[in-house]
């Protein structure tokens, strides 16, 4: 099913309908606004067996969540309760130890922190879903870790622990969780849904996770991913810190994990948001519309334009480092990364940019397929995601595509 406005959209329509027919389990949805205007929808397959997918339908955003944590901080610098470049012991006294003394929020919002991984996590959290909205321990073991580099020296993929870092700055400040603080500061202006943390209630709303096998990759590539899945799984590699492995798993492949009431419960800003894709892109609309969708101003043009900037274009520390562990790659070290604070810049150059064609356009993606971004020079914004998770962004490329032919009037 899909609506639009004004605008011929078919093209997206077609794909989007291509693309489920390819997914084969669970749904999917696609909106994009102009100027804060929903010009295109389509959604379609099911929540679960018998119970249609519908617009409002909520989803896992899995890493697309990070960009939401970014902007709740962009909520305290407007207010002058933070200052992105002062110390994260300014806010959380009990962090600044151990080689940490001089990290900077900014470390923290491009993942040069160098505390990628929780130490020891198998002991705080399990696949099951317990031990996940055990804020207090999890929190305390980040703040009495040693970084594993000189924070602010390189950059390397904060996967899970991000969420945390930021969240507990948030609370440190606010005396509210980061999902508390979303809730009531970034969605309820806004009128949408998305959260971080549900409770059983709501968690019924959500479309089930149908996992696929996110490590897979192409014939060709098999032999580097290997060995990125080997370090993953394993818990001396810094790969395998940022994703939580156990020895056998890694966050990336505990299934289970993604079905559990405990991870839905709890809050983790780095991993498991809940949003439709309509109420996704009228959130990332605030970021390409200058901070304000409508009559509803929820930043100041300028801390969108602070968070806009490209911060650095690096390698991956954890990535290399890894896969150097487990046999050296070339590979990992010619990756570029492009970043502004908080989020994904468009990467022109590397295929189809993810972002559509204009190099100022950034966002987050999602381990499974789902994508939200804003394109400040054409004040678009998109949100996708879906249930029937894959390790190939293509179906929300493809999408992408067909948008923006169908703006230039190209389809």
């Amino acid at each position: 099913m899909s609506v639009a406005a004004g605008l011929d959209v078919r093209l997206v329509e077609e794909v989007f309908a291509k693309g489920l027919r390819k997914q084969g389990v669970g749904g999917a949805a696609f909106s994009a606004t102009v100027d804060g205007r929903q010009v295109v929808s389509v959604w379609g397959g099911s929540v679960r067996p018998g119970t249609p997918w519908q617009e409002d339908t909520p989803a896992v955003t899995m890493s697309v969540t990070k960009g939401w944590a970014a902007m709740c901080l962009q909520v305290l610098i407007d207010r002058g309760q933070l200052d992105v470049d002062a110390l994260v012991s300014d806010y959380w006294p009990e962090y600044g130890c151990n080689g940490k003394e001089r990290t900077t929020v900014r470390h923290v919002l491009n993942h040069s922190a160098g505390v990628p991984g929780l130490p020891d996590s198998p002991s705080l959290i399990g696949w099951d879903g317990t031990g996940w909205d055990d804020l207090p321990a999890i929190t305390a073991r980040l703040a009495a870790s040693r970084p594993v580099w000189e924070p602010g020296t390189v950059s390397g993929y904060h996967a899970v622990t991000y969420g945390w870092l930021v969240g507990e700055i948030v609370r440190r400040i606010t005396g509210r969780t980061l999902g508390q603080f979303f809730a009531s500061e970034i969605a309820k202006p806004l009128g949408i849904r998305s959260a971080i943390g549900v409770d059983a209630e709501r968690m019924a709303d959500v479309a089930e996770v149908h996992p696929a096998d996110l490590l897979a990759a192409p014939f060709v590539l098999r032999p580097l991913v290997n060995k990125v899945n080997a370090a993953m799984r394993t818990p001396s590699s810094l790969l395998g810190q940022a994703f939580l492995a156990d020895g056998t798993r890694s966050i990336m492949d505990a299934h289970e994990l993604l079905r559990s009431e405990g991870f839905f419960r709890a809050e983790i800003p780095s991993s498991n948001g809940v949003s439709s894709a309509s109420d996704l892109a009228r959130l990332y609309a605030v970021l390409a519309c200058g901070g304000a969708v409508g009559d509803v101003r929820v930043l100041s043009p300028e801390v969108v334009a602070l968070f806009a900037r490209h911060e650095l274009t690096t390698g991956d520390e954890v990535f290399s480092r890894s896969c150097d562990f487990f046999g050296g790659s070339l590979l990992t070290k010619r990756i570029r990364i492009v970043k502004t604070l908080g989020y994904t810049l468009n990467q022109p150059g590397s295929g189809k940019p993810r972002y559509g064609p204009d190099p100022t356009s950034y966002g987050s993606e999602g381990a499974g397929g789902q994508l939200a971004f804003c394109d400040p020079g054409r004040r678009v914004s998109v949100g996708f995601v879906r249930s029937g998770l894959s390790p190939s962004p293509a179906f929300a490329l493809q999408l992408v595509d067909a948008l923006y032919r169908c703006l230039d009037g190209d389809a």
